[in-house]
């Protein structure tokens, strides 16, 4: 088996070196070893490209093996897939199928904790965050130093963001509330005009037994054109 290169950078772990798939093949001679003849099969259509095959111990098809095939990585699955439908007759291969292997879905990844799997075509990933490497062990190693920048600059954040704005409005709030109260008057209203001049506008009622008040009807002589007008007949 061929030892898979890796290369660790700041957020990630690639693997390289060779393509892992998925071969499902239906044997028609089923008591045949289909392990030992499928990998003759492609030792003798791949040399060289051809690295290793496993077979998986339960199949999710009834009457389906499944194989894990690794392959050179400028070899695609649909190499094999076409390599396979072709000699199928010779080797008594009733259906086949070949697709990429997630190994993230199918639990065979090696990433230890915090590192996260990522499924790659061929292969897969172990992904840390932008703070962490990823080392032999295929697990995060987090730089402390990094790490600590991170949180002052988080903290820093919310202080301009959320706390500057917050001071700004409850500083606005208590001088309009300083501006109202000057503005508002408490307690009884001050009489704006005194007490004697109020009774002067604001007279009693009407005395209406003042002789004063009675209005007399009355005639006066007239002078019309030098005429004096005739007494009247009483």
């Amino acid at each position: 088996m061929v030892k898979k290169n890796s290369s660790n950078s700041c957020c990630c772990s690639v693997f390289s070196g060779y393509n892992v798939f998925n071969v499902s093949v239906g044997w028609k001679n089923n008591g045949a070893d289909g392990l030992k003849q499928l990998d003759g099969i492609l030792s003798k259509g791949f040399t060289n490209k051809f690295y290793n095959i496993s077979k998986k111990d339960q199949s999710n098809k009834p009457g389906v093996d499944e194989y894990r095939v690794g392959v050179s990585s400028d070899t695609p699955h649909w190499y094999i897939r076409d390599y396979l439908a072709r000699v199928s007759s010779h080797y008594d291969i009733g259906a086949v199928e070949v697709h990429d292997l997630d190994e993230c879905k199918a639990n065979e990844a090696v990433c230890v904790y915090p590192a996260l799997c990522s499924n790659t075509y061929g292969g897969y990933r172990c992904v840390c965050n932008g703070t962490a490497d990823v080392d032999e062990t295929l697990s995060c190693v987090i730089d402390r130093g990094k790490m600590s920048n991170t949180e002052v600059d988080l903290v820093l954040g919310l202080v301009l963001g959320i706390g500057i704005p917050l001071l700004l409005i409850l500083l606005l709030a208590a001088l309009a509330c300083f501006c109202c109260r000057k503005k508002t008057v408490t307690g009884d209203l001050p009489h704006l005009v005194p007490d004697y001049m109020q009774e002067q506008y604001n007279p009693p009622p009407f005395n209406y037994s003042d002789p004063a008040l009675h209005y007399m009807t009355h005639c006066s002589p007239r002078i019309i054109d030098d005429i004096t007008p005739r007494q009247r007949l009483r």
